[in-house]
């Protein structure tokens, strides 16, 4: 997708009222302290877990699922730190649209970034692997203070007005989003030597799909990875997004790319991604994504875990 005017007066219909609105109230929250933002955000996030029951109920059975050793308090802490997590990334959405440079650098550490540079350094481009944490947009904007030249994968969103404001904002900062059904524009990408911010870690049940292991679960994933590896030499580096204690800000902490890969075999390739992401989940597990139905498509025989 390339950059295009954004043809605002579409949206100035009454059933865009209430989003406007809500788009005022975050704008206005942008320019309070990082903590006091942060506190905000665990507060709207106590407030959407009591609200949001089916979602609650989806984290719930993905987390008994994924830490079977935990005893019931246990595991209802971790929900609601978990939407807690949530609602900080309903905050750092409006830092991450609306925030200066200046401000998202003073609440970015980086480690590793050399993995990183020396895998771009070989011009075949860069898949740069992220789990679906719930910073993850925020984390699109940190990456593009440090790689300039990032392009981002990203899923339209439902409501016009939002995937217009999140496209506008993203592309005040990188030069290109694409959209996560444009294969070919990834592939272009690839080819030109970019690094893609790539996230394919989430339920796909398609041709280019393998049920792996998953927290001991068999879980269906993409296996495109090893597909655009193949098809453009690109490198795989993953990369974990770390929202630190204390409202301290965010680490982004790169990984060693991915060696060898692809290999002969691209399930053996998509089961060695999903055991990375399983090690960086247990460093904070609150903060992946854990109302995403992951488990929803099965193997034959076996049915959803959330009927």
């Amino acid at each position: 997708m390339t950059q295009k005017r954004l043809e605002w007066w579409r949206f100035l219909a009454p059933r865009y009222w209430p989003i406007w609105v809500a788009l005022a109230v975050m704008r206005s929250i942008v320019p309070l302290p990082y903590a006091w933002q942060c506190a905000l955000g665990r507060g709207i996030g106590r407030l959407v877990g009591r609200l949001a029951s089916r979602r609650r109920r989806v984290a719930a059975i993905n987390l008994a699922m994924c830490f079977p050793d935990l005893d019931d308090a246990a595991r209802a802490d971790l929900v609601g730190r978990h939407f807690e997590s949530i609602g900080v990334s309903l905050v750092d959405m409006a830092i991450c649209w609306w925030g200066s440079d200046r401000r998202l650098r003073a609440i970015c550490q980086v480690e590793g970034l050399d993995h990183l540079k020396s895998a771009e350094a070989e011009g075949h481009g860069v898949l740069l692997y992220v789990g679906h944490f719930t910073s993850l947009e925020l984390v699109a904007r940190l990456l593009s203070l440090h790689i300039p030249e990032i392009r981002f994968i990203f899923r339209r969103h439902n409501n016009p007005l939002i995937d217009a404001v999140q496209y506008a904002a993203h592309l005040r900062h990188v030069e290109e989003v694409i959209p996560n059904s444009d294969t070919r524009a990834m592939i272009k990408a690839l080819r030109a030597g970019r690094t893609l911010y790539y996230l394919p870690d989430q339920d796909y049940h398609g041709k280019l799909s393998a049920f792996v292991s998953f927290f001991g679960h068999q879980a269906s994933t993409t296996t495109a990875t090893t597909q655009l590896a193949k098809r453009t030499g690109a490198s795989v580096v993953p990369m974990m997004p770390l929202r630190l204690p204390d409202d301290a800000g965010y680490r982004l902490i790169f990984h060693p790319r991915l060696e060898p890969f692809p290999g002969l075999d691209e399930v053996a390739d998509t089961q060695l991604m999903m055991n990375i992401l399983e090690s960086q989940i247990r460093l904070a597990p609150e903060q992946y994504l854990w109302v995403h139905r992951r488990f929803k498509s099965r193997p034959e025989g076996e049915s959803s875990p959330y009927l």
